[in-house]
């Protein structure tokens, strides 16, 4: 199974935060087609539907080619860095057990009818880091690293027929 996320985001055993109760973005919730064409054109065009499943947490589904993936997600905010924090639930083929409840961190910008998500880069806070507080003191000591989140996505709004 692979999408976006588990492509070119980096899988973390530990969350980078506990759940803070902020309030979801509702400018987000909705049907989102990958923007790519060269994505695309090779068969890889994905869609995220994101969900509101309570007041502060995401219902998220990627859906491409090789099947879909489900997440939890919930808004976080670390050293004033606002971030989604992404659990993997299940896949195309069911619920994943609980040691296969992986994280991942997003941040993103919305502009009008287009969403840009950005992974947390492995490169710069590790994967082999195993507990929160050693993924937080490595997201500190890198917050103002240019490249903290990488791999840009782009996604453009699915209208409703009509």
């Amino acid at each position: 199974m692979v999408g976006i996320f588990a492509m070119v985001g980096c899988v973390y055993k530990a969350p980078l935060a506990k759940k803070q109760k902020i309030k979801i973005d509702n400018a987000v919730v909705g049907l989102w087609q990958t923007a790519d064409k060269a994505a695309e054109a090779a068969g890889a065009a994905g869609r995220l539907l994101v969900l509101e499943y309570t007041d502060s947490e995401y219902l998220v589904c990627y859906q491409d080619a090789k099947g879909s993936m489900y997440f939890r997600g919930y808004p976080i905010k670390v050293e004033g860095i606002s971030c989604v924090q992404l659990q993997l639930v299940g896949n195309a083929d069911g619920s994943v057990k609980a040691e296969d409840r992986k994280y991942q961190v997003v941040t993103y910008t919305l502009a009008a009818d287009s969403l840009d998500v950005r992974i947390l880069n492995g490169d710069v806070v590790s994967a082999d880091l195993g507990t929160t507080e050693e993924l937080k003191d490595a997201f500190t000591k890198n917050k103002d690293n240019e490249k903290l989140f990488s791999n840009p996505v782009k996604f453009v709004k699915v209208q409703a027929a009509k």
